[in-house]
This record gives structure tokens, sequence and C-alpha cells, in this order.
């Protein structure tokens, strides 16, 4: 239940600063986005597509790149030596990769690899894998869930729907 408290807050703190990037007020951005970092590992792969975001849609290329690149290396970071040290493993021993606590030991993407490496050489080099994992019909279905409601409508604002791909990326996979 802290995990879920933790999320709650963390995601209001992204609609702040999300309001303010499409309001283009870049500094209360940093600022939020900031805060938000220091609350969960996967807001760093949400930086990276906001990053993203401000490179295509509003052509801010040196700052989105900029951006999109801090999410990955902060992401990778936090995942392969942050995490593991405060659980006293080893660099890139953590849940997500190789097993551990978490669902009685099963790894959320073992299917991809057992090290952060693996994992992203895997995304690259192998996308009927990637693909595979992600037709299926539980997650197909759940996608249209969360269409449904506002009956598609949200794939016509595609530039602030793309906001949300990171979130639904790490959500599928």
């Amino acid at each position: 239940s802290g995990d879920l408290f933790a999320r709650r807050r963390c995601w209001r703190r992204v609609l702040f600063h999300v309001r303010h990037l499409l309001r283009n007020r870049y500094q209360p951005f940093l600022v939020t986005l900031a805060v938000t970092l220091l609350v969960k590992e996967e807001i760093a792969f949400v930086t990276a597509g906001l990053g993203a975001f401000i490179l295509l849609f509003q052509r801010k290329y040196r700052f989105g790149f900029a951006l999109a690149l801090f999410g990955v290396a902060w992401g990778a970071l936090l995942l392969v030596y942050v995490i593991p040290f405060f659980r006293g493993a080893e660099p890139g021993k953590f849940y997500y990769f190789s097993g551990g606590w978490i669902a009685g030991g099963a790894s959320r993407y073992s299917y991809l690899g057992s090290s952060f490496s693996e994992i992203v050489v895997t995304m690259l080099t192998r996308p009927d894998i990637v693909l595979a994992h992600l037709f299926t019909r539980e997650k197909i279905q759940f996608v249209l869930q969360l269409l449904a409601p506002l009956a598609f409508l949200s794939l016509f604002g595609a530039d602030v729907a793309m906001l949300v791909l990171p979130t639904l990326g790490y959500s599928l996979l």
C-alpha cells in the first residue's frame, strides 16, 4: 500500500509538470520534474518521453534531446547502480532483471534478458519478442479499456497522447 500511495502522489506531480510543459513554462516544469524524479524510478523513462515530446512537437531540439538523454541515463543509473546499492545487491542485480522478492521470485522483464544491457539489446535487436509480448489478448483489451471511455478521442490528439507512451510502454512490457 505504501508503493501505491507513492505512485498516486507521484502521478499528481506528473500532471503538474505536464501542465507547465504544455504552457511552455519550462522553469516550473523542470522544478516539478526534478522533485518527481526523486520519488519513483519509472519517472526517468517518462522524462525521456517528455524530452521526445519537446523535441518533436515543441521543436526545442537541444532541450528535448538533452531531456530525453538525461531521462534514459537517470533511469539506467537508478536501476543498475543506485537501487541495487540500497538493497545490498551487486550492480545490475535488481528484481526487474534477475528475479527477487517480487512475485515469488519472478522477474518482470526476464523474457527480455537478465540485466539492463541485455534487456536494451533484446528490445533493439529482437522486436519480434517484444511485439509477441505486447500483442496478447489481455494487453489489447487493456488498451481498449483505456481508450473506450472517451470514445477513442484521445487518438486524435496524437501530440499530447504521445505523453503517455512511456508509461503505457513499461506497463505493457
